[in-house]
C-alpha cells in the first residue's frame, strides 16, 4: 500500500506543477466526436486526484480491515495464510489502480496544455484522451485477471458473490473462470483501442464489460449448483 500511497501523492505533484503551465481556462470535456464542448477552470483539474485519493482511501481502509482479521488468527493458521494472500492481491491492484489515475492525468492535463495553447475547439477523434483511457481500463483489465486466481476467499476482491463463496471449490473456480473472461476482455479492448475509433471502442468497453460479468456469474452458478448436486449424492 506504500506504493500506492507513493503513486497519489505523485498525481497532486504532477498536477500542482501544471498549474504553474496552465492558462486559466482550459477545455474540460470532448464528446464523442473528440471535439471540446466545455471549457472551466484549471483547478478543476484537481478533481481526478481527488478520485484517486478516494480510491486510495478506500483500499487502505479494506486492508486494513483484512489485516486486523488476519492479526486476531494464530500466525500458521489458514485464515492468517489468506489474510496475507490477500493483502498481497489488494496492494498490488491498489498500485495499478493510482497508476491508471497518475497516467490519465497527464494524458489530461498534456491534453488540456495542448489544446488551451492553440485555442483549438476540437481536437482529432479516436486519439488523445479517449484513446489512452479505453487503453489504460484494457490494461488494468488484464492485471486484475491475472491476479484474480491468486485472491483467498475474501468480500473485497474476486468474483463476490453468494454462489462463488458458497465453499473453497466454487471460490476457486469461479475466480480461475473470471481471471481468464477479464483477461480475454481487456486484450479485446486494447486491440479495439488501437484499431478502431473511439466511439466504437467504447461501446465495446460497455458491451464486453456487461457480458463478461453475465458470463462469470452464470458460470459460478453453474459450479454452485454442481457443488450442492455432489453434496446431495454424497
Amino acid at each position: 500500500m506504500k506504493k500506492a500511497w507513493i503513486i497519489t501523492a505523485l498525481i497532486w505533484v504532477i498536477t500542482a506543477f501544471a498549474m504553474t503551465m496552465l492558462p486559466d481556462e482550459i477545455p474540460l470535456h470532448y464528446n464523442f466526436e473528440g471535439e471540446i464542448d466545455r471549457w472551466g477552470s484549471k483547478y478543476e483539474s484537481f478533481l481526478f486526484p481527488a478520485i484517486a485519493a478516494l480510491s486510495a482511501a478506500i483500499f487502505y481502509f479494506v486492508m486494513r480491515s483484512i489485516e486486523k482479521k488476519g492479526s486476531k488468527a494464530e500466525p500458521d493458521s489458514r485464515e492468517a495464510a489468506e489474510a496475507r494472500a490477500n493483502m498481497k492481491v489488494l496492494g498490488i491492484i491498489a498500485t495499478c489502480t493510482q497508476l491508471f489515475f497518475t497516467v490519465m492525468q497527464c494524458f489530461i492535463l498534456y491534453d488540456a496544455y495542448r489544446n488551451a495553447a492553440a485555442e483549438n475547439t476540437a481536437a482529432a477523434p479516436g486519439t488523445g484522451i479517449g484513446t489512452a483511457m479505453i487503453v489504460m481500463m484494457g490494461v488494468l483489465f488484464l492485471i486484475l485477471g491475472n491476479m484474480m486466481p491468486k485472491a483467498k476467499m475474501n468480500r473485497a476482491a474476486g468474483v463476490r458473490l453468494k454462489w462463488s463463496m458458497y465453499n473453497d471449490n466454487t471460490w476457486r473456480k469461479s475466480n480461475r473462470f473470471g481471471g481468464i473472461v477479464l483477461m480475454l476482455t481487456g486484450a479485446a479492448i486494447i486491440l479495439t483501442a488501437l484499431l478502431a475509433n473511439f466511439s466504437a471502442a467504447l461501446i465495446l468497453l460497455l458491451v464486453l464489460s456487461v457480458m463478461s460479468g453475465v458470463v462469470v456469474t452464470l458460470y459460478s452458478y453453474k459450479v454452485y449448483r454442481e457443488e450442492l448436486n455432489a453434496a446431495k449424492t454424497s
